[in-house]
Order: structure tokens, then C-alpha cells, then sequence
């Protein structure tokens, strides 16, 4: 089996263990600010300005189901 791993060079994938982990396979790197190859980066975008402060978690998970189901379809293509 043939494993190949993209990686964005953020944080998380820049610490040492990471790294050397990954001498021995073979890496793509992916850009971390890439929404024309992340379809879903738009979603978040148009989520993330629409989402208000909540009081809890309930609350936001009611705000976030409302905004999924509501979303402009055009938006998001």
C-alpha cells in the first residue's frame, strides 16, 4: 500500500516529531490558505460571519444547525 500525506506547514504539522516522522514517506505539501482546493473553507467563511456569541453549547449548536440548513447554495460553489 502506497501512503501519501499532504501537510499545510501549519503548527501541528512543523513540530519535530512530525518531521522526522515524515523523512520516510513522501509529502505533498498543501497550502493552509487554499479555499479554491478546500470547498468547505467557503462554508466555514459564510458560517463563521453569520454565527453570534451563545450562552452555551446548546445554544450554539442550535445557531450552527439553523445556519447549515439555511445556507445559500450559490454562496457556497
Amino acid at each position: 500500500m502506497r501512503l501519501v500525506f499532504q501537510q499545510s506547514n501549519t503548527c501541528p504539522h512543523m513540530a519535530h516529531v512530525s518531521l522526522d516522522y515524515l523523512r520516510h514517506v513522501e509529502v505533498l505539501t498543501w497550502s493552509n490558505r487554499s479555499p479554491d482546493l478546500s470547498p468547505i473553507e467557503h462554508v466555514w467563511d459564510q458560517l463563521r460571519h453569520q454565527i453570534r456569541p451563545s450562552a452555551n453549547l446548546q445554544v450554539l449548536k442550535g445557531q450552527l444547525q439553523h445556519l447549515w440548513v439555511n445556507l445559500s447554495q450559490e454562496r457556497t460553489q
